[in-house]
């Protein structure tokens, strides 16, 4: 097999990966066996290390590599702000009343909805792959953990769109990854959102590996 053909088969079972990830991890509906995708994966991994090449898409950078030593800062393009929270009946009619003033023709009737529990962070893509990931800071200057982040399973290493764009959202861990890993670990975590916000800001990305935390995108900061 020559190099080009290496990196055309390389590419096609990145793309297969993906489809089998998504289906698997974001939709529940698992389309092949464990052992067929251990299969695949095997292969991909294999070819990389014979031609010595890794696509920057490649699942294989999902397992975390060395440690760094330190988080560097990112100034965001744009603000990221938090979101806010009611927990009475009061604290979201005194919410509603503020926004009247500031928009009198806002409407009475909105919905509602459950806040993420996690840590916010801004994901930035560019020509269709993931160049950074950040943690949102105090909004205005963040840190860089592009590389904790390319391990989540639920956070793709490449999307369809090819221009520039920043989506902001949550990292988090699911209940059941969390009693999971309390029940096999002697390393006790104290709560889900600390064990997330705690993953990501490990300066081993393998650490944040291990964690089996969840990605969810909600807001669009430009594109």
């Amino acid at each position: 097999m020559t190099f080009e053909e290496a990196k055309k088969r390389m590419e096609y079972l990145i793309g297969v990966i993906e489809k089998y990830n998504y289906h698997y991890y974001v939709l529940d509906d698992p389309l092949v066996s464990d052992k067929v995708w251990d299969e695949l994966y095997y292969e991909l991994l294999n070819l990389e290390k014979e031609f010595d090449f890794v696509f920057e898409s490649s699942p294989s950078k999902k397992v975390g590599g060395d440690p760094i030593s330190a988080f560097e800062k990112v100034e965001h393009k744009r603000k990221l702000y938090s979101l806010g929270k009611a927990q009475t009946e009061e604290e979201l009619d005194d919410w509603f009343i503020r926004n009247q003033k500031l928009l009198p023709s806002l409407k009475d009737e909105f919905s509602v909805e459950y806040k993420y529990d996690g840590l916010s962070i801004a994901l930035t893509y560019e020509n269709g792959l993931l160049v950074r990931g950040a943690t949102r800071g105090n909004g205005a200057v963040g840190e860089d953990v592009t590389e904790q982040i390319k391990t989540i399973r639920t956070v793709p290493l490449r999307i369809a769109f090819k221009g520039y764009i920043e989506v902001q959202g949550e990292i988090l861990m699911r209940l059941s990854e969390f009693e999971k890993w309390n029940t096999t670990h002697d390393e006790k975590l104290k709560n889900a959102r600390n064990a997330a916000a705690g993953s990501v800001r490990n300066l081993d990305p393998k650490v944040t590996a291990q964690r089996r935390l969840d990605a969810v995108m909600y807001n669009v900061n430009f594109a």
